[in-house]
């Protein structure tokens, strides 16, 4: 299926309405009285309502199909309109989804259809049905204000509204009445509990509209926690197909509509969060704006938890009219909040001085366990200013309902409770509405995501507010097709136990060469601010943890100890515990300057790293080893799509351009690979004007950086084009990995033989076919001699090796590059001597000295 815009899958519903039928004008005053200025509300309620008894469309089938006859987004997303029909839950219903950015009043929307169709006499009962207790609550509470509000009873009495209609709230626990809004948890509606919902609903679903708030859970119950919950949420939608109740309107309401990454097939009226953000049809800010973490040089949970401390005491000198300031921590299970919410009360006891029963009324845990039951209701709560609540740990999907305005940095504690355009979007809305003190400003809720997810979580969260646009690198059909097949091989780890014989007395090892200490770590955190889409840097000061030199000895001295029990070695008695005192002391001299006497964590665990190796004398080491299996084969018309914002193309990124291979990419792509060429620098565009020249099958080819820039403008120079049959920029990962291992540390560690040994992968950057020659060629910097470069050379070498030996035909031949060597490399090419070539960075790499002769 092709990606595309959000905004394009949204169905269309007409605004062609015989007034004898439906005339809305009538509801224009209750409206107003509403939603105010709200208008996203108003147009939500009508086309929703034109959409239920307007009379053009039969059910969401018909409804689905015009728009499949009129879309083309929706003819190349689905393909087919079986394959549109097959994914639409109620087709022979006449229901849809209103998709509203969380904090945007939802419940608004819900009340004025409800009205309306009460008023139009289509229907004699509204059922509105919810996922918890919590949402419930809240939808009472805000529906009774709704029917008491005489304002509102006052635009509804015009001669020309057919009915009169003042609805009374209830709940499944009483009999469901003419005029009723039920509102209840959806549990109620199960055959084994007992409610008034199948007394009174049975056999008058046709006059019955069924209002689903949070639909998303119905969409999605295999993203519930727990299996009973998911177990819950599929007899949801059965509830809404059984045919004893043959319920003909059905609406869902959620900000979040996604099966799974995949967009909800029924919408027919969007309110994004990026409209939310920047008011559109509102006369003021709907919603916060969002800063989300884009890199970090914090790594160890200690330092996130200091900067996120360090957030929350800023939001609050920040945003000092607000009554409260909230951070709220998302996790993906009970277990995992529990623990959370024990570490940040303990947090917070050192850091603030505080007694473990203050720290513990600052820190409220919300979980569907009977044992956080009390604290489900503290939610209503938590932005009254006389509790003490500061701190919330959640478990992913437990917060909807949750009305509150404070919350100003949310913490997706694990990836996997943000590895999703529903839960993206899902957390964000908990800290997204605007505290009335700010109804004219717009205060930012922070997003503390780990740095690594950075790239990951911009292109979801982009993609959620649908206001990014990517251009797009992707195989496409040719008249001369530039495809080849590519070999490649499968490794497998074997693990063998080497045992070291003792030789001669042990010998105590040196004390290392210790880092320069310093009391304080500057923390420096990039964050990302979506509406305005310019970078911020903040900069954060914490303590480093500190050791004194005699608690050190003692901790080697003790495990050595320990060790000598188990293993019946005799090591904490070679060491004199004074001579190492001083030996430390003399080391420190050197890394102290502030003359603390004191060793910083990392210091402290560097020295006792320096011992661990008496400890693999005594057991030997476990050695990794890789065999590589048969060789496979790889096409290069898969090669996965890969993708840049336009606005790298004004910065660092480049395009080779060529007019009919762009020609063939699609539409809107096509649109957006213009928009670059004509406004990026010159420099960034590579347009080959002869399409023979051009003999990748790519549309067109994006390039990460200067150094790929100039490669790509030798590659379809005429001189060297000829020599070349075919070629592919790859991309980044998931198409040709290349294993290789390397010992990753500090200069120094690596310089002594330290380090640990760390696994990877890497996907070279060009593949270029030469007859049944293929050369392999990766970029890197001038002088770019790294322990991982030369790593990613060795292994590179030895892998196409290993393949050339198992291979009859095709033959590989791998170089490492920087630009100082694309002269020299393509005019190998233009004189047929490539096979030969090695680069400058080739023979720098091989010279230098390093530790991979160990493997």
């Amino acid at each position: 299926m092709a990606e595309m815009k959000v905004s394009e899958l949204v169905l269309q519903v007409a605004k062609d309405v015989d007034p004898s039928k439906l005339d809305l004008d009538k509801y224009e005053d209750f409206l107003d009285e509403l939603c105010g200025h709200r208008d996203y509300q108003k147009e939500a309620i009508r086309s929703t309502v034109r959409f239920l008894l307007s009379g053009e469309y039969t059910n969401t089938e018909d409804l689905a199909k015009k728009n499949f006859e009129k879309n083309p987004s929706l003819k190349e997303f689905y393909q087919s309109f079986d394959n549109f029909k097959s994914k639409l839950d109620f087709s022979d219903k006449l229901a849809c989804t209103i998709d509203l950015a969380t904090a945007t009043g939802k419940s608004w929307v819900m009340y004025g259809i409800a009205q309306i169709l009460l008023c139009e006499g289509s229907v004699d009962q509204i059922l509105v049905l919810c996922p918890s207790r919590t949402v419930k609550d809240e939808l009472i509470r805000k529906f009774e204000k709704f029917v008491i509000d005489k304002n509102l009873r006052a635009t509804l009495q015009d001669e020309s509204i057919p009915v009169k209609a003042n609805p009374s709230i209830t709940n499944a626990s009483r009999t469901i009445k003419k005029w009723d809004i039920c509102i209840d948890n959806v549990h109620k509606t199960y055959a084994h509990v007992t409610s008034s919902i199948e007394d009174s609903l049975k056999g008058k679903g046709r006059r019955t509209l069924v209002l689903n708030d949070e639909a998303h859970h119905i969409m999605n119950p295999e993203a519930e926690a727990a299996n009973t919950d998911t177990e819950v949420m599929k007899e949801w939608k059965k509830f809404l197909q059984d045919k004893k109740y043959n319920f003909k309107f059905i609406v869902g309401f959620t900000g979040t509509p996604y099966v799974g990454n995949e967009y909800a097939r029924d919408v027919i009226y969007r309110y994004s969060i990026m409209q939310a953000m920047e008011g559109d049809l509102a006369a003021n800010f709907v919603i916060k704006k969002v800063d989300y973490l884009k890199e970090s040089n914090a790594r160890t949970w200690p330092q996130k938890l200091e900067e996120i401390y360090a957030n929350h005491q800023r939001n609050k000198k920040e945003w000092n009219k607000a009554d409260k300031n909230l951070t709220i921590f998302v996790t993906q299970t009970i277990n995992k909040a529990e623990k959370l919410a024990n570490e940040i009360q303990n947090f917070l006891i050192d850091k603030e001085k505080i007694t473990p029963e203050d720290a513990k009324r600052k820190v409220l845990i919300v979980t569907s366990s009977p044992k956080h039951e009390a604290n489900r209701s503290l939610l209503r709560e938590v932005d009254n200013p006389r509790n003490d609540i500061e701190w919330i740990v959640s478990v992913s999907m437990l917060t909807e309902g949750w009305d509150v305005d404070n919350v100003y940095q949310i913490v997706p504690h694990e990836e996997r409770a943000f590895n999703s355009k529903l839960l993206i979007a899902q957390v964000l809305g908990r800290g997204l509405r605007v505290p009335t003190k700010y109804s004219s400003e717009q205060p930012s809720v922070t997003i503390y995501n780990h740095y690594r997810w950075g790239e990951a979580i911009r292109e979801l969260v982009e993609e959620v507010m649908d206001y990014e646009k990517r251009v797009r690198s992707y195989i496409v059909v040719k008249e001369k097709d530039y495809n080849f097949e590519l070999d490649n091989m499968s490794y497998e780890k074997i693990e063998t136990h080497e045992k070291h014989p003792q030789k001669g007395t042990y010998k105590i090892p040196k004390i290392p060469e210790l880092s320069t200490q310093s009391g304080i770590i500057k923390l420096r955190t990039t964050y990302f601010q979506v509406k305005e889409r310019v970078e911020k840097e903040v900069i954060t000061k914490i303590p480093v943890k500190m050791y004194s030199v005699e608690r050190t000895v003692n901790d080697i001295v003790n495990k050595l100890a320990e060790f000598d029990d188990e293993a019946g070695t005799n090591y904490s008695k070679t060491i004199d515990p004074g001579n190492l005192k001083k030996e430390v002391e003399l080391a420190l001299k050197k890394a102290d300057p502030e003359k603390t006497g004191m060793l910083t964590e990392e210091n402290k665990n560097r020295i006792e790293r320096a011992f661990d190796v008496l400890k693999r004398e005594a057991t030997g080491t476990t050695v990794i080893k890789r065999v590589s299996q048969e060789p496979y084969t790889i096409e290069t018309k898969k090669l996965p799509a890969s993708s840049a914002k336009v606005s790298d193309f004004l910065k660092n990124k480049a395009l080779i351009f060529e007019r009919s291979s762009v020609s063939l990419c699609k539409k809107e792509d096509v649109e957006l690979i213009e928009e670059v060429y004509s406004n990026s620098p010159r420099k960034n565009v590579i347009e080959v004007e002869n399409k023979y020249l051009y003999k990748c099958p790519l549309g067109v080819v994006i390039l990460s950086h200067s150094n790929e820039r100039d490669f790509g403008k030798y590659i379809t120079k005429n001189e060297y084009a000829q020599k070349i049959d075919a070629w592919i920029k790859s991309v980044d990962r998931g198409f040709y990995d290349i294993p290789y291992t390397y010992r990753s540390g500090s200069p120094s560690s690596l310089a002594r033989g330290g380090g640990h040994q760390k696994w990877a992968k890497f996907n070279p950057d060009f593949f270029i076919k030469i007859g049944n020659d293929i050369l392999v060629v990766e970029i890197k910097s001038d002088e770019d001699l790294t322990e991982e470069n030369k790593a990613k050379l060795k292994y590179a070498k030895m892998h196409f090796d290993e393949l050339n030996n198992k291979l009859k035909e095709r033959k590989y031949f791998f170089s490492f590059l920087s630009p100082q060597d694309f002269s020299d490399f393509f005019e190998a090419i233009k004189r047929g001597r490539y096979r030969d070539y090695r680069s400058n960075l080739e023979t720098d790499l091989m010279n230098e000295d390093s530790a991979l002769d160990g493997g």
